[in-house]
């Protein structure tokens, strides 16, 4: 798999486990990127969904997609001090020809800035495993990963503490 480039403009779309669309982010500046980690922005983008009319994003968001996760973590900024985390339970990043691309598997949890979380969106999986015949070996993959998901959280480790989410409003704000 390549990886995309530093400063190079991609674009994320999100489908479910039946190979349909869920939402796409049209602009993002990749702002760091290896074999393990993808880091990005965007701040006024445009994003699609089925069945409703496309939007522009209203707000920084710094996503962080690590490789071997089946998560991705987006950071979003009202200001360089007021922040929140949305995480998506998800399977691991594709990259390929300027497109970021995963399967969204309907869990969320959402993290305020003094890393209290809520688990969100368990019933849309249970519907979705059974609609969607989830495999046994994906739903226990997801099962694993959620509680490694919650630890970071708890243990404050990257990209869930103050240092860095400054450090990279700040590498955003000044490039």
């Amino acid at each position: 798999m390549s990886i995309p480039q530093v400063n190079s403009t991609v674009k994320i779309i999100s489908f479910k486990h039946d190979g349909s669309f869920h939402r796409s982010w049209e602009e993002n500046k990749i702002l760091f990127s290896n074999k393990n980690l993808v880091i990005g922005a965007n701040n006024q983008t445009i994003v699609k969904e089925p069945n409703r009319e496309q939007r522009l994003t209203n707000e920084l968001a710094i996503f962080y997609f690590p490789k071997n996760h089946w998560f991705n973590i987006v950071m979003l900024y009202k200001s360089a001090t007021d922040y929140s985390f949305y995480c998506n339970i998800s399977s691991p990043p594709a990259y390929d020809s300027g497109i970021i691309q995963y399967i969204d598997y309907d869990v969320d949890v959402i993290v305020n800035k003094d890393n209290r979380f809520k688990i969100v969106d368990i019933d849309e999986f249970a519907e979705n495993k059974i609609k969607m015949n989830y495999s046994t070996s994906i739903t226990e993959k997801i099962d694993a990963e959620i509680p490694i998901l919650t630890s970071w959280i708890q243990k404050a480790q990257n990209p869930f503490n103050e240092q860095f989410v400054q450090t990279w409003y700040d590498r955003y704000a000044n490039q």
